[in-house]
């Protein structure tokens, strides 16, 4: 069981770490100041780390149907 939860976990991060590398690659060309820049980067990290979850639930609620 632990080897599935660890399967899972790792699936996790590297789905949120191609999403924060997606989320910088979209997020950079919009930066034109410092502060609207971190704050913007922020946003894409804060969103990696939801993003993962969102998938599951909505592939769920796809196969519920």
């Amino acid at each position: 069981m632990r080897s599935i939860i660890k399967w899972v976990v790792g699936l996790y991060v590297v789905l949120a770490i191609i999403t924060v590398g997606f989320q910088v690659y979209y997020r950079y060309p919009m930066c034109s100041e410092a502060g609207g820049c971190a704050l913007s980067m922020t946003k894409g990290v804060v969103w990696s780390a939801i993003w993962p979850a969102y998938w599951a639930i909505q592939w769920n609620l796809l196969r519920l149907r």
